[in-house]
């Protein structure tokens, strides 16, 4: 398996163009796309979303169907597979809306007889699913009709969310504890044999060493595990938000080390089950920069494969303080006071949002700095939080992953990552060092904390690239600055 990158696009926020639809919207940005040479284009499930936005059987932005063809079709001329995340506990919901997406296409096709596009002529063929209490409890006949739906898109990859109820934890024997996952696995692959098969989870426990033992025992059910355990880490319920103060390295560390030497785990720092990386483990005021490149570094640089949320390639924030009152969390006021109860302040209540609610991920993409929603930025740093900032800036946070995609894939160091690895913390620091013979090694230090890093002086090694852009180094540090990283190279020839 090859090391994969996913984008997980936020549908409803990535470009709001008046005239357009969602789809064209996306198409509209298919340049920018592809500036991030990303493999993979993780969305919604659209037929979850055209049911949860329109229930009146009428023709809607997310039931335009031709279009979404267009941008699978145009994605995929660009290397790009546009995968759904499909939910496994909710597919009689989406079950439900494509029988309102056949309605939907009905009364449109009753207007208009002449002229259908494939799309039209597969969903009037296609009969409704009564979900009657048999085929309720088999979750395959409804599976079987969502990948089918999506097949005729051009849909050839899926990843699987919310499965953790079909695993049996009362065996141990490896191949019934996942035959649920196994048989779906068999189903999909049997519809396209070429569809990629990613499950998405938190619960990492399940999955340590999967690979090895899928392996040992001919258990395929899957081509890569996406774990997100690491965008919420220390957190296991909404009481969690409030004692959480700052990135614990060591914890981190653990819960990193054993899936970063393997391609087919997919790590992710943000996901939309919380709030940006850079709000929850960087620094958004002194040195924002600089946490929004080590943490890209961070995970980017280990062999595993890596998922960005829409605008981690930005270092992009959540609300401020002020501001948060504007995100329509109707639960606020009662969670506030509840709070409060427990002698905890409102202020603190306030932080905790900001870091971890996943509402403030709602916020529209910042294309430029004239968007309404970049009021809702800390005003020091709107004018750095834009796409038209960035791509213009030597020093910015997207320019920074384009240089890291660069060394990793097309360049002349690319190599250096295809050598054996090991990985270490020493002292709060994390190094990651690449060997593909005694003379050839490439070093990368990581040092993620608010604090200075003693970090020994590497004797024979070079600096290739810092997060420090405007750093001028006469020799390695004795000490790394907060937030700062290094790759370092050695070659003898």
């Amino acid at each position: 398996m090859k090391k994969i990158s996913i984008y997980e696009l936020n549908l409803s926020t990535f470009n709001n163009k008046k005239g357009l639809n969602k789809y064209l919207s996306i198409i509209e940005k298919i340049e920018y796309l592809k500036s991030l040479n990303i493999d993979i284009l993780a969305i919604d499930d659209i037929l979850l979303k055209c049911y949860e936005i329109n229930r009146n059987y009428e023709f809607n932005d997310w039931s335009n169907l031709q279009d979404f063809k267009k941008l699978v079709e145009l994605c995929s001329a660009n290397n790009i597979k546009i995968m759904p995340t499909i939910n496994i506990a909710k597919l009689k919901k989406s079950i439900i809306a494509k029988k309102h997406l056949i309605s939907i296409y009905r009364n449109k096709s009753s207007e208009n007889e002449s002229n259908k596009n494939d799309i039209e002529s597969y969903l009037l063929t296609q009969e409704f699913l009564v979900p009657t209490i048999e085929n309720i409890s088999n979750l395959s006949v409804f599976l079987k009709e969502i990948i089918s739906f999506y097949s005729v898109l051009g849909i050839k990859g899926f990843i699987l969310e919310d499965f953790e109820f079909l695993i049996n934890k009362k065996t141990n024997n490896m191949k019934s504890k996942f035959s649920f996952l196994l048989d779906i696995y068999r189903i999909i692959k049997h519809i396209n044999f070429s569809s990629m098969v990613i499950w998405k989870t938190k619960q990492y426990n399940d999955f340590l060493n999967i690979i090895d033992i899928a392996n040992q025992n001919d258990l395929i059910f899957f081509d890569y595990i996406y774990l997100t355990h690491l965008s919420d880490i220390n957190l296991k319920n909404s009481w969690d938000w409030i004692k959480f103060n700052k990135l614990n390295v060591k914890k981190l560390f653990e819960l990193w080390k054993p899936f970063c030497n393997n391609e087919q785990y997919i790590l992710s720092l943000s996901s939309n089950y919380s709030g940006w990386v850079v709000n929850k483990y960087g620094d958004n005021l002194s040195f924002y920069k600089e946490s929004a490149k080590s943490l890209l570094m961070f995970l980017m640089l280990a062999k595993n494969s890596y998922s960005l949320y829409n605008g981690d390639e930005l270092g992009i924030l959540g609300t401020d303080s002020n501001n948060i009152f504007n995100l329509n969390n109707i639960n606020f006021n009662e969670e506030k006071r509840f709070y409060q109860s427990r002698n905890i302040s409102s202020q603190k209540y306030i932080e905790s949002q900001i870091k971890f609610n996943p509402i403030t991920l709602q916020i529209e993409f910042p294309w430029t700095n004239n968007i309404q929603n970049l009021d809702f930025i800390q005003p020091k740093l709107r004018n750095k939080i834009n796409v038209e900032q960035q791509l213009t800036s030597k020093d910015s946070t997207f320019n920074f992953y384009s240089n890291l995609v660069r060394i990793l894939n097309k360049s002349k160091y690319s190599i250096y990552f295809k050598g054996f690895n090991k990985v270490l913390l020493c002292n709060n620091l994390i190094s990651i060092e690449y060997s593909t013979s005694e003379n050839k090694k490439l070093l990368i230090l990581l040092n993620l904390n608010s604090f200075p890093i003693k970090s020994y002086i590497w004797n024979q090694y070079l600096i290739l690239s810092s997060s420090y852009t405007n750093k001028y180094y006469s020799n390695i540090p004795e000490y790394l600055s907060p937030y700062e990283c290094l790759i370092l190279i050695k070659d003898n020839n």
